[in-house]
């Protein structure tokens, strides 16, 4: 789905795009839910309970680990149906399929090169077909590089002496990424 995704500050253009945005926009939200449940919470016995306070602190009552349990289980579940959204969504990201469109993307210091089949050449620049599977072949002569592409929310590594394969479909639009 082309165009601007759930996050709406990068265009996404890839199959999975939208799904990442979503990913995290969810993972924002459940994290300042928490987290503010534990700051206000925080804040209310700190007021409610301080040392000028006219609160009956005499009578003890028994701790009960039901609301322990709950509390802590309930938030493991959400991180961890989280976490299988997010590995799924990676697994997907990173399958490369054989019949792609292969681009040779070597990485230098302070630079990156990239050969597509044709023979045509592009410096620190991408540019790919439209609804057609690519695989970005990728080496590095020196040291690790990460290849961070915005708008196909990729950031896949190139290590020396390694070659590493990496697929993406583009979108039908205009994609413009910062240098």
């Amino acid at each position: 789905m082309p165009g601007y995704s759930v996050a709406s500050w990068l265009p996404g253009n890839s199959s999975y795009a939208i799904q990442i945005d979503l990913l995290f926009v969810c993972l924002l939200a459940v994290s300042v839910a928490v987290i503010g449940l534990l700051f206000g919470l925080l804040l209310t016995f700190a007021i409610r309970y301080r040392v000028v306070s006219n609160v009956d602190r005499g009578d003890r009552i028994r701790k009960r680990w039901l609301w322990e349990f709950g509390w802590t289980t309930a938030t493991m579940v959400a991180f961890l149906v989280m976490f299988a959204w997010g590995a799924s969504l990676y697994l997907r990201a990173f399958d490369t399929p054989q019949n792609g469109l292969p681009i040779y993307v070597v990485a230098k210091q302070w630079m990156w090169k990239a050969q597509h089949p044709g023979g045509q050449r592009e410096i620190n620049e991408l540019h790919v077909p439209v609804n057609q599977p690519i695989r970005l072949l990728m080496a590095s002569q020196d040291v690790i590089h990460s290849f961070f592409l915005p708008a196909f929310r990729l950031a896949p590594e190139a290590r020396s002496a390694r070659r590493r394969s990496k697929a993406s479909t583009a979108s039908p639009c205009r994609c413009r990424t910062a240098p």
